[in-house]
């Protein structure tokens, strides 16, 4: 109980590294030029968007990144009523959403869990709020990428959340939401110049929300504010301060536990009610406090040469309610006995990040050098205290209060990082049709942790390269392809008292790009191989020991088709294969599939509004998203079946002003996730509806 408290830790607080220019307008130039812009939105044609910064650091067109880049728009936010990441990311090949501590989430991309980290606005953070109020778009990189962005656990990809920036002409918007589980929701966006020259420019978003849930006594309300500011006072010169404040209240929910009917009892985790909830019904709620700050500069020295500073503070404290629980079944199966976990966590985080960009074509080839230098420390602060509940027979309808009682210390500690890297990249435009991409980044780190005051620092430095490369085989056929490594650092000893080395992981991506319907859409397809190896896993040699010897595989093959077919109907159609295993003979789990890894996905979302007449503005959207069945944990003891949604959405847009209808799991499948601890039951058929209204020009 303790290790799995203590390995969620670790991955909330360890951190890694990460930067990003901000997006572009597609240029009107010639296909060969490579833009390196300042602080801009790319234009999108319906849900694809043009550019990306998370796979370079700048913008490029994502058609000549020689890796697979997905984003997802306001439009498509807007389309689904969303007000979680997960709630569109669902609609990503080969991603899956990994429950976290509280109420955070982490990813599953091409078989790995990503951590539960993303990026914002080019910057690591471990504690995003994930309310997507302040949130302009979502780019998801597929592949490790430590060579931008350091050694982290995301071993298949990152997440980028970009935030929604300070605008030139005054606009506001205002929406409601209500829905199923007495789901109230709030949202307001209002931005626009400060002076009349335009050059110092606003935005503020905030969102308060009360929501109640479909399990049993799981209830929590929130309110966000983030305000933003931008001056720009010349065409050389851009500057951003960003800010956020959070406060939150929630019943924290552990879900339920993985039973394979191999008890007595002969209870499966399928066989209880979505609903059911395993803390007592007097439990106390979990309260949040979070607080950011960030900003980046960019300083044009000349036409050809950048610089970028860019970095945030967060500051995420937590108090821990009587509904946070640590489990064990009796042998009968069916009663679990029940300890209460309280207390106080803290999660402080700083980020600096300093980029020098310059554009030459010197050598009579278009070249954009990369260089730049990161610091960034997290430190995660915890103390728990706790007492033993009435033991809870789960199949006798009848769940015993919790009642009142002394609590006794049971564990304390933190997890502290730091670390610095240094990393330069070259981006360069061969010819017409070929172009190139490597660079490379050099990372120090420290890692601290302590358990009820054991531990020591871990120390490590490693290199992750990357090479890639994109080839016009015709004006609208490109082929891409790319080889990358990367590491995350191990935290267990060997038999000798040394660290172990860090896990390694490289991939190997070949594909193809296809421009469609005029250019309007893009179809990917890609082919990967990711080897993850360094695993710590049992010495079979040597009882009570470990190795590094582990090694994990996934291979697969994915096709997304993004765009805009013709006016008014856009699409997302994408299917993933990812064949996951074990691959190592000694490890005991040899052969198995990766958890929280489906072998088959296939995600997608169409729209279609009409464009004119009477009834102008009216549309409707159909979502679907299935997965084949699903490991939930390692060692396996539990198939999550396999899973097919529907979704329905309903939207008429006039004068500015919006009402929706959407309805998730139509056909009320009954579908879960895991977090490879437990299940997590997953909503059945609920309805939001929103209504919105805008004020001047469109944010």
């Amino acid at each position: 109980m303790y290790r799995i408290f203590i390995s969620s830790a670790v991955m909330l607080a360890l951190g890694g590294h990460a930067s990003a220019q901000e997006i572009a307008p597609a240029p009107p130039a010639d296909a060969a030029e490579i833009i390196v812009t300042g602080d801009a939105f790319s234009e999108t044609d319906g849900f694809l968007a043009r550019q990306s910064s998370i796979g370079s650091r700048f913008p490029v067109d994502v058609e000549r990144l020689p890796n697979t880049v997905r984003v997802l728009p306001q439009e498509l936010i807007t389309d689904t009523a969303a007000t979680l990441p997960q709630d569109v990311t669902k609609f990503v090949s080969g991603v899956q959403v990994l429950p976290g501590f509280g109420t955070n989430v982490g990813f599953v991309i091409r078989g790995f869990f990503a951590n539960y980290e993303t990026l914002q606005n080019g910057v690591r953070i471990s504690d995003n709020p994930g309310d997507l109020s302040n949130v302009e778009r979502i780019e998801i990189l597929k592949g490790p990428i430590g060579s931008l962005y350091g050694g982290t656990g995301a071993f298949a990809g990152n997440v980028n959340i970009i935030t929604k920036r300070p605008r030139e002409k005054f606009g506001a918007e205002v929406t409601l939401f209500g829905g199923s589980n007495d789901f109230y929701r709030f949202e307001g966006d209002i931005g626009g110049p400060l002076d009349g020259a335009g050059t110092l420019k606003y935005r503020l978003t905030g969102a308060a929300e009360s929501a109640g849930s479909f399990r049993d006594g799981i209830d929590s309300d929130k309110i966000i504010v983030s305000p933003s500011l931008a001056w720009d006072p010349s065409d050389r010169v851009s500057i951003r301060i960003d800010a956020s404040y959070m406060k939150r209240n929630y019943i924290f929910d552990d879900g339920l536990p993985v039973l394979d009917g191999s008890l007595p009892a002969g209870v499966t985790t399928f066989d209880l009610p979505l609903s059911q909830i395993l803390f007592a019904p007097d439990r106390t709620p979990t309260q949040e406090e979070y607080w950011f700050a960030g900003g980046e500069g960019n300083f044009k020295v000349t036409d050809d040469l950048t610089i970028r500073v860019a970095g945030n503070y967060s500051n995420y404290d937590i108090r821990i309610g009587s509904s946070r629980l640590g489990l064990s079944v009796q042998p009968d199966g069916r009663t679990f006995d029940r300890f209460t976990f309280e207390g106080p966590q803290q999660i402080a985080r700083h980020t600096i990040q300093g980029d020098l960009i310059w554009k030459t074509g010197a050598i009579g080839v278009e070249t954009v050098f990369l260089l730049g230098y990161e610091r960034s420390q997290n430190r995660y602060d915890y103390d728990a205290s706790g007492r033993a509940l009435p033991a809870y027979d789960i199949l006798s309808g009848t769940n015993p209060p919790g009642g009142s009682g002394p609590l006794e210390p049971q564990f304390a500690g933190f997890v502290a990082y730091k670390g610095d890297g240094i990393y330069g990249q070259v981006f360069s435009q061969i010819t017409d049709r070929f172009a190139v991409l490597a660079g490379i980044r050099h990372d120090w780190q420290t890692n601290d942790s302590r358990f009820n005051g054991e531990g020591a620092p871990i120390r490590d430095s490693q290199f992750s390269p990357r090479v890639g490369a994109t080839w016009s085989l015709t004006e609208t056929t490109i082929a891409f392809g790319n080889w990358s490594r990367s590491f995350s650092p191990n935290f267990a000893l060997d038999r000798d008292g040394d660290v172990f080395p860090p896990d390694q992981v490289r991939q190997f991506e070949f594909g193809l790009r296809q421009k469609l319907f005029g250019d309007r859409a893009l179809l990917t397809v890609a082919a990967f191989d990711i080897r993850r190896s360094n695993v710590v896993i049992p010495d079979i040699t040597q009882f009570a020991q470990s190795i590094a010897g582990g090694v994990q595989t996934s291979k697969g093959l994915e096709f997304d088709l993004t765009g805009r077919v013709i006016p008014g109907l856009d699409i997302i159609t994408t299917y993933a294969f990812n064949a996951t295993k074990v691959a190592e003979e000694d490890d005991p789990n040899f052969g198995e599939q990766l958890p929280a890894a489906p072998r088959h996905s296939a995600p997608a979302f169409v729209r279609y509004t009409l464009q004119s007449g009477p009834l102008q503005g009216l549309g409707g959207n159909i979502g679907l998203t299935y997965a084949s069945r699903i490991q939930a944990t390692l060692p396996s003891t539990i198939f999550i079946p396999a899973d097919a949604r529907l979704d329905l959405g309903l939207a008429y847009t006039r004068h500015g002003w919006r009402a929706g209808l959407n309805v998730t799991n139509v056909t009320n499948s009954r579908s879960y996730v895991t977090n490879l601890f437990s299940l997590f039951p997953q909503a059945p058929r609920q309805f939001v509806v929103t209504l919105s209204k805008r004020f001047g020009a469109a944010l």
